[in-house]
């Protein structure tokens, strides 16, 4: 049964294809949307394209090994997933303002698993994140679409939802996480 749902879950999860290089980079926010940045500093699983996905499932960007993406978003509430093509889902939620610029690790292990995190003042990496930007390639999406991914945002939601306090709050952008506009 787990070999269906791994294979269910592979056909659903698109090709780096769908991103294309992004020059010159572009990280202005405007009034009317919060502006995310999805950063993948790690060489790790070099073979792998994370998906990233919101709540309705419309495909928000790929990150290859030391990439990044921006994503305009409406204000409020988000819940972001990195669909992985297996049952290893993950998610992180966030609270944005229109007009400011906020930060999310793609964190990828050796065996291909992966996560998001927030990078906000309160953590370690705030420091780096500049750096990890500057240093990692700008990918676009082509085009947006909706990927069926229902089974895996379930999944994911239900490990963020269980997670204990400590782990949420890494996996959560707050309204203040943000950068400088």
């Amino acid at each position: 049964m787990r070999v269906l749902a791994l294979l269910f879950f592979a056909s659903c999860t698109p090709t780096i294809a769908s991103m294309r290089a992004a020059l010159p980079r572009d990280y202005r926010t405007d009034e009317h949307t919060a502006l995310v940045i999805f950063v993948r500093p790690s060489g790790y699983a070099t073979t792998a394209a994370h998906t990233v996905v919101d709540e309705q499932g419309r495909l928000l960007g790929e990150a290859r090994i030391k990439s990044n993406f921006v994503v305009h978003v409406s204000p409020g509430k988000h819940r972001f997933f990195v669909l992985t093509g297996s049952a290893d889902a993950r998610a992180l939620d966030a609270d944005l303002r229109a007009g400011h610029r906020y930060y999310v690790e793609l964190s990828a292990s050796p065996l291909g698993q992966a996560d998001l995190y927030a990078i906000a003042p309160r953590v370690q990496q705030w420091s780096q994140r500049e750096l990890w930007v500057e240093h990692t390639d700008p990918l676009a999406l082509r085009e947006s679409r909706v990927i069926e991914s229902a089974a895996e945002r379930e999944i994911a939601s239900a490990h963020l939802d269980g997670l204990a306090e400590e782990d949420r709050r890494e996996r959560t952008l707050l309204p203040t996480d943000d950068g400088a506009p």
